[in-house]
């Protein structure tokens, strides 16, 4: 899933909680392969994802979304005042889950609330 585009768009504007942007995990694999990359793995945060171009990356190992998934311990949410919060993944979640996502398998906009458990 991917949040749909918006012109200008700024992520604390879209939502209070600062937590509506960006793409899943599984988009940026599904993206990266379509260009020729392999995904690797992400940080120790959980908060990046990389890619190796499928040319160069045949001794690496290669991880397949669901494996080199980490839930991100980079935590910048905010509440309705804008004080920071420490959500953890159901928490930000619950946040945004009203929100409306686009479903890149079926090109339908749904919300995270009504996918079940994508990464």
């Amino acid at each position: 899933m991917t949040i749909p585009y918006t012109k200008n768009f700024k992520r604390t504007e879209a939502h209070f909680s600062n937590l509506y942007f960006g793409a899943s995990l599984n988009a940026l694999c599904l993206l990266a392969k379509e260009k020729g990359y392999k995904f690797v793995g992400s940080n120790s945060a959980g908060n990046n994802a990389f890619f190796v171009r499928h040319d160069i990356a045949e001794n690496l190992p290669i991880r397949s979304c669901r494996d080199g998934y980490l839930e991100s311990k980079f935590r910048e949410g905010r509440d309705e005042t804008g004080k920071l919060m420490f959500w953890a993944g159901t928490k930000r979640r619950e946040m945004i889950g009203h929100l409306p996502v686009v479903d890149l398998e079926s090109g339908e906009i749904v919300t995270l609330q009504n996918l079940d458990g994508e990464i």
